[in-house]
């Protein structure tokens, strides 16, 4: 089964020699049809969910860059029977399909009518699994390290919903945004009757199966929303520290993300919060005030550089005189 799965993923290769279009598309009607026969099963055996991991997620990242809109369209159903099947081992490739593929096409400019059309029915099939979306709260918005995808998929879905500042004279593109306007609505209500079916459940005693084993106990439930409050806070620290550089320490104090503005404070902030400024960061660390120096110095002590062992050079003359 592993070489068969292997062989499948290896059609999908389209930077392959002798690849055709005609074999991406036979690849990847192939692979969904494998995950349709053996279903959550298939999550069963590592040597598969390693290829699934690798290089499957390689190949559908790849392959959502074609503008050929077969293939596009059976990407997206991949991905989308990937997380029905084997949705508990791909919490880091959620993450990176939603952003790398769904908001990417979505809110690109360049993208056309009909790859936002896909991307948007892909949505409102995810909308529409209630574990999935309760899922995407819980592992990544309340999750210090991963991105906020619920909190940018609902913006996203209501910005796509929202009619345009300019308004089109053309009839036909007129209708496709409308078209599109439709599909975002379709998605939001989705949302909001796929958390409503799971609060009913919860509400009646059932034990719906989350997306990636949530947790629902008190003590749980206090971690979780403890993490987003960290959250919260890391984001309104970085957003000052983006503005105003090392004068924000001091509200970044008052906000308990560190506990004094001593450089192994300040290097600690700067290695584990996301969305800094990366020219705000040089410019602290380029500093030419004592400060400055001794943040930079505690920052390059905590990178450990991988020497590698050198021979001695050998005596020009090993008989010397």
């Amino acid at each position: 089964m592993e070489r068969v799965l292997k062989f499948l993923v290896k059609l999908m290769d389209q930077t392959r020699p002798n690849s055709t279009l005609e074999n991406l598309e036979l690849g990847c009607r192939l692979v969904r049809t494998a995950f349709e026969t053996a279903g959550s099963r298939i999550g069963q055996f590592p040597s598969l969910v390693q290829i699934i991991q690798d290089d499957l997620c390689k190949r559908l990242l790849q392959n959502s860059q074609t503008k050929h809109l077969t293939i596009l369209s059976l990407t997206l159903r991949i991905v989308y029977d990937l997380f029905n099947t084997v949705k508990k081992h791909l919490k880091v490739q959620l993450e990176v399909f939603f952003t790398s593929i769904h908001m990417r096409i979505g809110e690109s400019e360049s993208s056309s009518y009909e790859e936002k059309e896909l991307v948007l029915e892909s949505l409102v099939e995810f909308c529409n699994d209630e574990d999935l979306i309760v899922g995407l709260y819980r592992n990544y918005d309340c999750e210090v390290s991963s991105t906020n995808l619920f909190e940018d998929l609902c913006k996203f879905l209501c910005t796509s919903a929202l009619p345009p500042e300019r308004k089109s004279t053309d009839d036909a593109k007129k209708s496709s945004l409308d078209q599109l306007r439709v599909l975002s609505l379709e998605g939001v209500l989705s949302m909001l009757h796929s958390l409503a079916r799971r609060f009913a459940k919860e509400a009646e005693g059932e034990n719906a199966e989350a997306h990636v084993s949530v947790s629902t106990t008190p003590d749980e439930t206090k971690v979780i929303e403890a993490n987003r409050k960290i959250k919260q806070k890391l984001s309104l620290a970085a957003k000052r520290f983006n503005a105003q550089g090392r004068k924000a320490f001091t509200f970044i104090k008052s906000l308990g993300i560190i506990s004094n503005e001593e450089p192994g404070e300040v290097v600690r902030f700067l290695r584990t919060t996301s969305g800094l400024d990366k020219k705000k960061v040089g410019e602290l660390l380029g500093g030419s005030k004592d400060i400055c120096v001794a943040i930079m110095k505690h920052y390059i002590h905590t990178f450990k550089f991988p020497f590698p062992k050198t021979t001695p050079y050998p005596h020009p003359n090993p008989n010397p005189d």
